[in-house]
């Protein structure tokens, strides 16, 4: 996983099938609007089960971070594990546009770091939907 201070880092392995994606020809439909959930803005008071958006944008060498930063408590380090991502298709297909990823929110695992004052967060979330989110551009690529 990528871990990054100050950032979600959002990883993508090799999934396989899931709505919203025609895997054939490497499509991802546009989200509709208006949406539905709210976008994901802080780790602050989120509740179990509560279900949010987050736009995603490829980041070499091989990992999705949020297009907006996502605000969490202070000296805590973050990343976001899906729990389901073997039900989606590969990912790392759809580096070159924005994704919204909605999803639910399970839990989250915080540790201590010894002899430090941080903290790592893992937070878990089930993929409900993933689209092209309405700013997507394409990047370009280094």
């Amino acid at each position: 996983m990528v871990h990054r201070t100050g950032w979600l880092a959002i990883l993508a392995t090799l999934g396989v099938g899931a709505p919203g994606w025609t895997a054939e020809k490497g499509h991802v439909e546009s989200c509709t609007t208006p949406e539905r959930v709210p976008r994901l803005d802080s780790y602050l008071g989120i509740a179990p089960q509560s279900e949010f958006y987050v736009d995603v944008k490829w980041e070499e060498p091989g990992g999705f971070v949020p297009a907006t930063p996502i605000k969490m408590p202070l000296h805590h380090s973050s990343r976001l594990e899906w729990t389901n991502l073997k039900q989606w298709p590969t990912l790392r297909q759809r580096h070159e546009r924005v994704l919204r990823i909605r999803f639910k929110y399970l839990g989250a695992k915080i540790e201590k770091i010894p002899d430090q004052n941080r903290w790592s967060a893992t937070y878990s979330a089930e993929i409900e939907d993933i689209c092209l989110a309405p700013s997507a551009k394409r990047s370009r690529r280094p």
